[in-house]
């Protein structure tokens, strides 16, 4: 379990970047572990309303065990549509990206409420297409688009903490067992 507190240090880390707060809605792109992870972390950090997008319906029975309260399928749904419908047409307060997908990139901006948050937390190396953005968009939501990458030592320690009091459950996203020599 241990070995996961450096990815939840990012998120929390990524969180942060976003001012999470009480009261806020969620959208998380991508449900891997960090993905999964962030459920839990978004809940205890005050959102009211968290909702995951993936594409793999794999992913998606595992992040079920998360309890999250809406999940869409990417590519059975219009995302942003259905994320602002989830939203009472509004558009989520906090759109964090945690696969490394241009379209869920885009995706993000498009749908994130007015003076609300985006947080590119997956990265998407070099060899991909560019971004596409109407900056009109980011200009007349007077929303808020941040990296999120890495995390700092007290990252670390709060995520150990988290994981230790089970406030943020790592055991559904652990598939594999090794003995330290390996």
């Amino acid at each position: 379990q241990a070995v996961l507190a450096e990815p939840l240090a990012c998120a929390i880390n990524g969180l942060e970047l976003v001012q999470m707060s009480l009261g806020k809605s969620v959208v998380i792109l991508g449900m891997g572990p960090i993905g999964c992870m962030l459920i839990d972390l978004a809940r205890m950090m005050g959102a009211l309303k968290v909702i995951c997008v993936q594409r793999s319906r794999k992913r998606m029975e595992l992040a079920r065990q998360y309890e999250a309260d809406a999940y869409i399928y990417a590519e059975e749904e219009d995302v942003v549509a259905r994320c602002i419908e989830e939203t009472r047409g509004r558009g989520p307060d906090v759109v964090v990206t945690t696969c490394g997908s241009v379209e869920a990139h885009e995706q993000a901006i498009q749908m994130v409420a007015h003076r609300g948050w985006v947080s590119l937390f997956g990265g998407l190396g070099g060899d991909g297409r560019p971004m596409s953005l109407v900056s009109d968009i980011i200009h007349y939501k007077e929303c808020f688009v941040t990296g999120s990458h890495g995390c700092v030592p007290r990252h670390h320690e709060l995520a150990v903490k988290l994981i230790e009091k089970g406030m943020v459950r790592v055991k559904p996203v652990i598939t594999h067992h090794y003995k330290l020599s390996e």
